[in-house]
């Protein structure tokens, strides 16, 4: 997902990324306003992630020169969260900060864009992402709201909270 976001910015806020290699995978983006919404296609797993990344073309602290720099980089920049939960459709509240939903990347190549999120110029990059993700499987047809909670050390801003607005829909398109 880090990948797809670094090389194509801004290009998915406020909807969904298709990952994998046919796409059959759907992760939701917030836009500025905290929300995402897309339609999909019965079956299509969702995947809700937070975390960080550091890689080789940005300051500190979040700069790593090679894999084991980038990786512990971003296993220490997840500090900073304290909590985070989903919960889907008013349903049963997970708590997603636990290892059970703790992911690391191997160390990816990507190539950034003029309009990168970095500021840097357009060049090859590598970075290591580090978080916590769950999938969403089995929603029925219709719409349903998924919400990721999660809270930081930041003093001014504790708490953030994103919301997916997914519409499955039998025989239609996903991810618009």
């Amino acid at each position: 997902m880090w990948a797809q976001d670094l090389s194509h910015p801004g290009t998915f806020s406020g909807s969904c990324i298709p990952l994998g290699s046919k796409g059959r995978v759907l992760a939701p983006i917030p836009g500025p306003d905290f929300t995402a919404s897309c339609n999909a296609k019965p079956g299509t797993p969702l995947f809700f992630v937070f975390g960080s990344e550091c890689s080789d073309v940005e300051e500190p602290p979040f700069f790593g020169d090679d894999e084991e720099a980038q990786r512990a980089c971003a296993i220490a920049a997840d500090e900073f969260f304290v909590a985070a939960s989903i919960t889907v459709d008013n349903g049963r509240t997970v708590d997603m900060l636990s290892p059970r939903f703790e992911l690391i990347s191997p160390q990816r190549t990507v190539e950034l864009p003029a309009d990168n999120v970095f500021g840097v110029p357009p060049q090859t990059a590598t970075f290591v992402a580090h978080g916590w993700g769950a999938l969403v499987r089995g929603l029925r047809p219709g719409e349903h709201t998924i919400t990721v909670e999660v809270t930081t050390m930041d003093v001014a801003e504790p708490t953030a909270t994103f919301t997916a607005f997914i519409n499955i829909i039998p025989g239609g398109h996903s991810h618009n």
